[in-house]
């Protein structure tokens, strides 16, 4: 009986290391910039800079199709914040930047996966199919709840129809891809060694 109760109690402790590092594995979503905003240049595809200035930022999509699906509990209207209000870039050029991005998500996500997370982009690459189209592929890293951390991308694209001197249209969409990297919390390494400690005192005891 009394082995019986010590494999239960290190189960259930394994169980609740495992729950307690719970974390997003993806983080997805697209986003637009309200307000007005302009760039720097003779036109969108030749230009080296975009201002956004007052802008503000909330989601308009969650979840895209798999790879990209979103389980950090990201919701439509969630509120995103740049660090800065002028993106500089280079057409066809890698540019190093230090642009950050965070949100805090909802409970629509896994268990312990839900809270604030920061994306911080160090470089950005420029690109254009002609003179009203602009491309940014920004990297860097995200890190959130429960020791989440990830490489990270993020994709915007801008359009002028009709070119100069009209309106210009961006949108830009967050793609934290699945490979992460977990950091178990200090107790949670702790109650795995208490566990297997355990495990290992039950097989030197004789029946």
């Amino acid at each position: 009986m009394k082995k019986v109760l010590l494999y239960a109690a290190v189960a259930a402790a394994l169980v609740s290391a495992g729950a307690a590092q719970a974390a997003a594995t993806q983080v997805n979503f697209g986003f637009v910039p309200s307000g007005t905003f302009t760039y720097v240049g003779s036109s969108l595809g030749t230009s080296t800079a975009l201002n956004f200035g007052n802008a503000t930022y909330a989601t308009n999509t969650v979840g895209n199709t798999p790879p990209f699906t979103d389980d950090a509990g990201s919701f439509l209207g969630m509120p995103v914040f740049l660090s800065q209000t002028v993106i500089n870039y280079s057409i066809g050029s890698t540019t190093a930047i230090d642009l950050t991005k965070t949100f805090t998500t909802g409970n629509e996500g896994a268990s312990g996966s839900e809270g604030l997370y920061t994306a911080l982009f160090t470089s950005v690459t420029a690109g254009s199919a002609g003179p009203d189209f602009l491309n940014l592929s920004f990297m860097g890293t995200v890190t959130g709840p429960n020791g989440f951390s990830a490489a990270d991308g993020m994709l915007l694209n801008c359009n002028q129809s009709g070119g100069g001197g009209l309106s210009v249209n961006c949108s830009f969409t967050q793609q934290g891809p699945p490979f992460i990297t977990q950091v178990p919390e200090p107790a949670t390494l702790a109650l795995v060694g208490l566990a297997l400690l355990g495990l290992s005192t039950i097989r030197r005891r004789p029946s």
